[in-house]
């Protein structure tokens, strides 16, 4: 079993002065953040010192653990890690447990050339935890991640060049090497990215920065307006407009994609409601994201917020990707199963970007099919995509889908499109996305039909 490191045994950098209580880890017994806080401006200068900050695992493996074998249990493995480390370290080089799985030190390059490459130290901790941990007998096999911030940096304080150097350890995961330097660039992104999605959970407490536009969808013989497509835009009062690539997948990977459905699908259905009954018969179209489905009652509270806002599910088309409705997951295909049952029509979108197994076509309960735009805007330059796209509407014809294809831009694939007998467009040749109130007023213009390419703007 690992033992407790001694933190009366390791130099401090100010021999003067000892840890005072709340400055010692109760863990391992090193020196704390705290005292890390303390030391760090009491270092000598000199333009070769590094900063180097391992973690020992990431926190859903640690997570993992706790869960497996128990605290006590990850406590030996955080020890076990603290003593490996310490022994590694060059004299006189303090070592402080700065998180739980974080332990910090400051060490000094011999050269120049070293700096530039980190000091020798670094790649022997890379090397020495390629071996597993031993706790209680049991190895425990876990990638660490190791940053390096050259002092003096241009962040003037001890914690902000504590947590620079955490992002350089996290940014080392991504590579192959084991370590990284901090990377401005790539950490600014880190903070950008933990800003937007801060601000993201507020802005969908008010109306004020969120909204929707509204992309029409064109039948290509009668060239009248079936509909459209809801897209959501983001005017964040000090950044400007986020684009929706950015804070889309950003919410995707947390737990924020589930509420920003729900106020795209509360706000579209608010402003169907509005609208005078002769358009009725428009269907509007929203994307829906994997993690709504797997809220057990999200069709019931679909059926129920659609009853509230007294608009028919057949005016609601609800897109997913392949990937989505060829899931085996039962939770999924319930959920789809209950929103066909209500009505609604379910499309799949971006058809065409990944590597599909032609067979499910066959099998899914889906009515319309979307051409990825990645297919339409390059099929008049390239034969070959022309062709595959021609293929794609007359297979999906045979199957029962009705096609919609995604991305027009010139009168050229418009006609090409017709000559495919493809069913709906939209893109820019027709009409950007727009917000709802000038979409009322384009809809004013275009909704009884006119010749494809003679829509008004």
């Amino acid at each position: 079993m690992a033992i407790f490191v001694d933190a009366a045994t390791l130099p401090l950098v100010a021999p003067e002065t000892r840890p005072m209580p709340g400055q010692i880890d109760h863990v391992t017994s090193l020196p704390n953040r705290r005292r890390f806080i303390a030391d760090l401006p009491l270092q000598p200068g000199g333009a070769s010192r590094v900063l180097v900050l391992l973690t020992l695992a990431d926190a859903k493996h640690f997570n993992e653990i706790l869960r497996a074998l128990g605290h006590e249990f990850a406590d030996h493995m955080v020890r076990a890690g603290a003593e490996r480390i310490a022994h590694l370290l060059p004299a006189g080089c303090t070592l402080y447990h700065v998180s739980v799985l974080s332990f910090a030190f400051v060490t000094v390059t011999t050269s120049a050339e070293e700096a530039a490459r980190a000091p020798a130290v670094v790649n022997t901790l890379v090397q020495s935890f390629r071996r597993p941990l031993l706790c209680d007998d049991l190895p425990i096999v876990t990638r660490v991640g190791i940053g390096v911030l050259a002092l003096p940096a241009l962040i003037n304080t001890p914690a902000e060049n504590l947590r620079a150097v955490l992002a350089a350890a996290q940014d080392s995961r991504r590579g192959p090497q084991g370590w990284a330097f901090y990377n401005r660039n790539t950490d600014e992104a880190h903070q950008r990215a933990f800003q937007l999605l801060s601000d993201l959970r507020q802005a969908l407490l008010h109306d004020t920065e969120l909204s929707l536009a509204y992309q029409p969808r064109i039948d290509l013989r009668s060239g009248r307006a079936e509909g459209a497509e809801v897209l959501i835009r983001w005017a964040h009062p000090a950044l400007g407009s986020i684009p929706p690539s950015e804070f889309i997948a950003l919410a995707e990977a947390t737990g924020l994609m589930v509420p920003l459905t729900d106020w795209i699908l509360t706000a579209a259905l608010r402003h169907m409601r509005a609208w005078p009954p002769a358009w009725d018969r428009l269907k509007v179209s929203v994307n829906i994201s994997p993690s709504s489905l797997h809220q057990a009652n999200f069709a019931e509270r679909l059926g129920t917020l659609m009853s509230a806002f007294m608009v028919t599910p057949d005016r609601l088309e609800l897109e997913f990707t392949e990937g989505t409705l060829t899931s085996s997951d039962a939770a999924v295909t319930d959920q789809i199963t209950q929103i066909l049952a209500l009505g609604m029509t379910v499309a799949i979108d971006d058809f065409g970007t990944g590597y599909s197994n032609l067979d499910y076509l066959t099998r899914l309960s889906a009515q319309v099919l979307k051409i990825d735009q990645g297919f339409i805007r390059t099929m008049d330059q390239d034969p070959r995509r022309a062709i595959l796209t021609r293929a794609i509407i007359d297979l999906a014809h045979k199957l029962g889908y009705r096609v919609v294809a995604e991305g027009i831009e010139t009168h050229k694939i418009l006609d090409m499109l017709k000559a495919c007998d493809c069913d709906e467009g939209q893109g820019y040749f027709f009409a950007r996305p727009m917000p709802e109130a000038q979409f009322r007023d384009w809809l004013k213009s275009n909704l009884d039909g006119a010749p494809p390419g003679e829509l008004s703007a």
